[in-house]
């Protein structure tokens, strides 16, 4: 996409820590019960602090109650979802760990904590594989949010957040071959359009022709253009905005 340009590509150097990584594939009990009694099994094994990684914060809540009700005397469980406000999540991340008191957090997290956030001190990752994702339901023409099984790449870094200051320990609560994505999908690429193509139009541009980063499906623009123009946001003969379709695209609907 951007060959036309002489940029050079910089390169900073990471440490990463080594990191074990053990599957332990879910029996036939809940997805909340396997992560507490397994996370129960090995937290006395491991030193500092540990991250569980569930899809939602339904599922982080029933987790925290599970493990609050035999949680060792030296562990704080604290949750960090994206519904928390700032302040709530900088307590989290900002933790005043006494040191003669020698407790431990044990952070149930969705994948906020993926890439953007970095715990000190964490030895120990738990993950379940899935997340909450949004997308765009053409026939319904809803947004839908979904539990999903992650990609490769988000797998690896949950992982990674075990290895950023001393070597770690993840525990992947699936099988190795149930991650069939190497990377999830592109937002673009799962999202309505209907915003995007009036965006574009407003600028002059022409969404069928527009050069994206990552490109959406044609019949989703061609959906697109259809809905607009039913909406009369569009006229029908050359695809231009109407006043209606220039509104829409000033307040964002």
């Amino acid at each position: 996409f951007f060959t036309n340009h002489d940029s050079q590509a910089l390169c900073v150097a990471g440490r990463l820590y080594p990191v074990q990584t053990e599957y332990i594939p879910k029996p036939d009990d809940s997805e909340e019960d396997h992560v507490v009694s397994t996370l129960l099994k090995v937290h006395s094994h491991h030193e500092g602090h540990t991250l569980v990684f569930l899809p939602g914060q339904q599922e982080i809540e029933q987790a925290i109650n599970l493990f609050t009700a035999s949680i060792p005397e030296n562990c704080i469980a604290l949750p960090l979802h994206g519904s928390l406000s700032p302040e709530e999540q900088s307590q989290v991340l900002q933790f005043d760990e006494n040191p003669s008191e020698h407790r431990r957090l044990v952070i149930f997290c969705t994948n906020i904590a993926e890439t953007s956030l970095t715990i000190k001190n964490t030895c120990l990752v738990i993950d379940s594989g899935l997340a909450k994702e949004a997308r765009f339901d053409p026939q319904r023409r809803l947004t839908i949010i979904e539990t999903v099984r992650i990609s490769k790449s988000s797998a690896n870094q949950r992982t990674g957040r075990a290895g950023r200051t001393a070597a770690g320990h993840c525990i992947r609560l699936y099988k190795e071959d149930d991650l069939q994505r190497d990377n999830i999908e592109p937002e673009i690429q799962r999202s309505s359009l209907d915003l995007v193509t009036l965006q574009l139009l407003r600028l002059k541009l022409d969404p069928a022709s527009f050069h994206f980063l990552d490109r959406p499906k044609d019949t989703d623009l061609r959906a697109s253009f259809t809905l607009l123009t039913e909406l009369s946001c569009l006229e029908e003969n050359n695809r231009s905005l109407t006043r209606r379709g220039e509104l829409f695209s000033e307040l964002g609907l």
